[in-house]
């Protein structure tokens, strides 16, 4: 039995309507790229959890749809067993810039141009998504 704490963690892949993706880097010292997200707060479903995070993210707001990936992982230097659920998502649209206080840098890469990034999970491309699972959320 681990005794690691459980951390579930919920992402988006979004595109934009040139078909670009949009992906963040939330440490400017680090030249690592991922997906909008983060952690599942308390009474928050997964698919509220990318939402909120993609807006504080980016200022971007959309809809999620499937599960493209899912991934576990342990951080044993943060004490950490992490379960990240990715989603395929829409930008519907971003909040006016007065109200835009986005706290990544985050930016919108093609094809090509992801290629000459690093981005994490390295096993997901964006551009390659050939099966998704449905996810519904059930309230008892």
């Amino acid at each position: 039995m681990s005794d690691l704490r459980l951390r579930i963690s919920a992402k988006g892949v979004f595109f934009n309507d040139k078909n670009e993706v949009l992906l963040i880097k939330a440490n400017s010292t680090v030249d690592t790229w991922s997906y909008p997200g983060g952690g599942v707060e308390e009474g928050e479903t997964l698919i509220q959890a990318v939402e909120r995070e993609l807006t504080e993210e980016t200022g971007y707001f959309g809809t999620v749809g499937n599960i493209v990936l899912v991934q576990d992982f342990e951080l044993k230097h943060r004490n950490m067993h992490q379960l990240e659920v990715f989603f395929q998502g829409t930008l519907e649209g971003n909040l006016p810039s007065q109200d835009r206080l986005p706290d990544h840098q985050y930016g919108f890469f093609d094809e090509e141009s992801i290629k000459t990034i690093d981005v994490r999970p390295a096993g997901l491309d964006p551009f390659d998504i050939k099966e998704t699972v449905p996810f519904f959320t059930v309230r008892a």
